[in-house]
């Protein structure tokens, strides 16, 4: 991950998203993310170890889908959230991190390839499968 991000430029990163594999991917992650960085994630359900985190200072954020509703949280903001994302993704702000040759449209092969991929445990972004039409 950090060879990747320094071919293209880029020393260290102030926030990271993880998704899936974080505490497996956790000593990836604190190396490119810059002191005091943010590491987010949607996936800690195991276990996990947060030492890592404090040698930057690092501030970690979780989320659970259903949080807000579960917790009490003021659950139409999550549709504001999802919107400013959206103008961010449009205005090219926000864009995801992409290893693999983009697949070509929505196809049993390509996404037979887009499953073999994310099995293989290998893939550090996500897959992109353009559709067009």
């Amino acid at each position: 991950m950090a060879g990747q991000l320094h071919t293209a430029g880029i020393d260290h990163v102030y926030l990271v998203f993880s998704a899936s594999g974080t505490s497996g991917h956790l000593g990836a992650i604190v190396e490119v993310l810059r002191p005091f960085g943010h590491l987010a994630s949607s996936d800690l359900t195991g276990p996990f170890d947060p030492g890592a985190l404090t040698g930057k200072s690092l501030s970690l954020h979780s989320e659970m889908v259903f949080s807000k509703l579960v917790a009490g949280g003021d659950a139409g903001s999550q549709g504001r959230i999802l919107a400013r994302e959206a103008d961010d993704v449009a205005a090219g702000r926000l864009r995801p991190i992409v290893t693999t040759t983009t697949l070509g449209g929505l196809t049993a092969e390509t996404m037979k390839t887009a499953h073999a991929l994310a099995e293989s445990g290998r893939t550090i972004g996500k897959t992109v499968i353009q559709v067009t039409g």
